[in-house]
């Protein structure tokens, strides 16, 4: 099965796919606020692994466990911190939001998304 991949900005739907930093793989630039929206099937949650984690220190990717950043913050990621997690929605929505500083910068990562059944 094809995987949708989104970069910076985007608001993708569906099963299961890909967000990328902007300029993946290379570096991405330093100033960036780029906001990621998934939306998956009612009645689906939604899981969220890293394939790449790599930030420069001071740049990170904020998870929130719904459609915005008021719902509630599944976790702040820094460095090589999301390599080996898995996050899991209690909605059918993820709210992702990548900031980075004015210092270095890094490879950025490689999200990938899928769309459970909750229990």
């Amino acid at each position: 099965m094809a995987e949708w991949q989104a970069e910076c900005g985007a608001s993708v739907t569906g099963t299961q796919g890909v967000l990328l930093s902007p300029n993946y793989p290379a570096n991405y630039s330093n100033y960036h606020e780029c906001i990621y929206s998934i939306q998956s099937q009612p009645g689906k949650g939604v899981q969220l692994r890293a394939r790449t984690f790599n930030l420069a220190p001071g740049d990170q990717l904020k998870v929130y466990d719904g459609h915005n950043n008021s719902a509630r913050l599944l976790g702040t990621f820094s460095q090589s911190e999301m390599l080996g997690r898995s996050l899991n929605s209690t909605s059918s929505a993820l709210w992702l939001e990548f900031i980075t500083d004015a210092e270095n910068t890094s490879k950025g990562f490689e999200l990938f998304y899928s769309s459970e059944s909750k229990l």
